[in-house]
């Protein structure tokens, strides 16, 4: 909560706290309006201390409060809805102008500000902790808090959703633009039009102070039984969806084959694939449904069933995701495994399905796929999408710097060292720097002593590897704050949480158009894995004209006759030394075939038609 200076014309475009009552009256009779995001517009409120007892409100005119002191935190903490006031107002002069105010009145009001400020501060703090979806008892209040577009933090730390808003009855006809987080549930329709919305269910009962304890009892028991009801009506449907999707069979004699594509705001590095490779199937004239959650909605089974049995695909493509049991035994299934999931962690029949095509990133990836069942599992590196990352139309002058796009590992790195000790991490990293620094006969040598040692180390791999990845980004990067000929730039989570990286610490870059202006106006940029070189990060770098400084830890399974077009390093010593020569690399041509969406799709195209025809014959 940060409350302003005072300029002119003060009571335009906020709420306000008013210490004289009339003054608060004549206000809220001007009915201006107060911005929120995404269009969104609410009434000014106008609130002013009073010494009584009770709250002063008037359903009438609600956007007039009276608030005693003595229960000002209690009122904003308990009545949610009600948005915080934004300033403080002592005198008509003060509100009309900032000219006119005395010295002795502007001190008075700044010393009452600053009180104010530190208590709304404490007030926000609590109020974040019991924003919700919610039902309100009072549809008026569920449109308050709509229009003022409260973001949560619920399912991901850096992914936000917007505050569903629910309310019984219909949408008011006097309102417009209303909110598309506000949601008003038919009487005859309860449940069912929850669940058609597929937005989060409520999780709490929001009340106003205009209640009775009979209306909150009945509101809260209301919240439950919807809540109860929701979760039935869905799992009930959802044994009916499947039953229908088993018996969808699909023609793949027809003219456009149709492939539907499931993703995900939280996997962002996963949804901007999903979403080249649906780019990449239209421009091979495949019919695309890219199915989705939003700020509103989530994405399970039960809706991935209502698009599949609607959209009648004749492929499913998806990363990391295994649907193999809500689909019929013609529809094919591609999986694109990029990660270490619980399907791959169990050996045998998990993934023999006929028409399953395996394809996986990363050689560890790729033998569990093998183990798990996967049969002709093919090796396909990350990809970047070239009709976002591609150099400038006329050449520019690169800034000389060297950047790095990712996240720093720092809660995996402080994870660990809570677990296991600081000494136990100081062992580990001394045993990390011989075995991907040290000297190797063959280049793949370096990532199946990674893996030995991993193996044997008895700590639990997905955790000892994100340890070594958090490794093989610091120890890099800080030679380079260190010794490099060059500046270095950071993009990402937790650079500016660790006091060594944090004054090189430039922000977070979106994946997609703005990093890619980002790399076409650097000179050089950072791909760092312990375990591959085929990173998306590569081929982005390459593609818009900058010069990819690589880790050269090839798996078995990579290609890697690209290495003349990017700067390979096996050591920091190493790449600091390269870098004062000023290295030159050639045109990424190679890169561009192995790392193209286009190609991967058609790929995966024609093998589907083989398996068709060789099924034929």
């Amino acid at each position: 909560m940060v409350l302003k200076k005072i300029e002119k014309g003060k009571g335009v475009n906020k709420h306000l706290l008013f210490l004289d009552a009339d003054l608060a009256r004549c206000q809220v009779e001007k009915a201006l309006y107060v911005p929120y995001e995404n269009e969104q517009q609410l009434r000014q409120f106008c609130y002013y201390l009073t010494e009584g007892q009770a709250s002063e409100l008037d359903i009438e005119n609600p956007y007039l409060v009276g608030i005693p002191l003595k229960q000002f935190t209690t009122f904003f903490t308990d009545y949610i809805a009600y948005p915080l006031p934004d300033d403080v107002i002592l005198s008509e002069e003060e509100l009309e102008s900032c000219e006119v105010i005395s010295d002795q009145v502007r001190g008075e009001l700044e010393q009452v500000r600053e009180g104010l400020k530190a208590v709304l501060n404490e007030i926000e703090s609590l109020r974040k902790k019991n924003i919700f979806s919610s039902l309100f008892t009072q549809p008026f209040m569920a449109l308050w808090m709509a229009r003022q577009q409260h973001l949560l933090n619920d399912y991901h730390p850096y992914v936000q959703n917007l505050q569903v808003c629910y309310a019984i009855g219909e949408p008011p006809e006097n309102e417009t633009n209303l909110p598309p987080n506000l949601v008003f549930l038919p009487e005859n329709r309860l449940v069912e039009t929850m669940v058609e919305k597929g937005y989060s269910i409520p999780e709490k009962l929001v009340i106003s102070p205009f209640d009775s304890e009979g209306l909150i009892t009945q509101g809260e028991m209301l919240l439950k039984k919807l809540n109860e009801a929701a979760k039935a009506y869905r799992q009930n449907h959802l044994v009916e969806l499947i039953q229908l999707a088993h018996q969808w069979h699909p023609d793949f004699s027809e003219g456009t084959w149709r492939v539907l594509i499931p993703s995900s705001r939280y996997t962002t590095v996963m949804r901007y694939a999903l979403s080249s490779m649906a780019r990449a199937f239209e421009s091979l004239g495949v019919e695309v449904m890219l199915l989705s959650d939003s700020e509103l909605s989530s994405l399970d089974a039960y809706d991935f069933l209502r698009a599949y049995i609607e959209f009648k695909p004749h492929f499913i493509f998806n990363i990391n995701n295994l649907s193999s049991e809500l689909l019929s035994e013609d529809v094919y299934e591609v999986i694109w495994w990029q990660d270490l999931m619980p399907p791959l962690l169990k050996d045998g029949q998990e993934l023999k399905r006929r028409r399953t095509l395996h394809y996986a990133f990363g050689d560890y990836i790729y033998d569990r796929v093998v183990a798990a069942g996967g049969h002709n599992v093919e090796y396909q590196v990350q990809c970047a999408d070239a009709s976002i990352y591609y150099p400038p139309e006329v050449p520019l002058s690169r800034r000389e710097v060297i950047v790095f796009v990712g996240s720093s590992y720092i809660e995996d790195y402080e994870s660990f060292v809570k677990a296991y000790g600081q000494a136990r991490v100081n062992n580990l990293f001394d045993d990390f720097y011989s075995l991907l620094y040290g000297s190797i006969e063959n280049d793949t040598d370096r990532v199946e002593h990674l893996h030995a040692y991993i193996s044997r180390s008895g700590i639990k791999q997905e955790f000892l590897t994100r340890l070594l990845i958090y490794y093989t980004r610091n120890s890099i990067i800080d030679a380079l704050i260190k010794h490099a000929p060059i500046p270095v730039e950071l993009y990402g989570y937790g650079w500016d949480k660790q006091p060594h990286t944090a004054p090189y610490y430039k922000g977070v870059v979106e994946n997609g158009p703005q990093l890619a202006e980002l790399y076409r106006n650097v000179q050089y940029g950072l791909s760092l894995h312990p375990f591959l070189i085929g990173h998306q990060r590569l081929a982005e770098i390459a593609l818009c004209g900058a010069t990819p400084l690589v880790l050269w830890t090839p798996n078995q399974y990579e290609p890697t006759d690209y290495k003349n077009e990017v700067v390979a390093f096996d050591t920091p010593e190493n790449l600091i030394d390269i870098l004062k020569s000023k290295p030159v690399v050639d045109p990424p041509l190679k890169i561009q075939e192995y790392f193209s969406y286009t190609l991967f799709a058609q790929r995966v195209l024609t093998r589907i038609m083989h398996e068709l025809q060789d099924s034929q014959s």
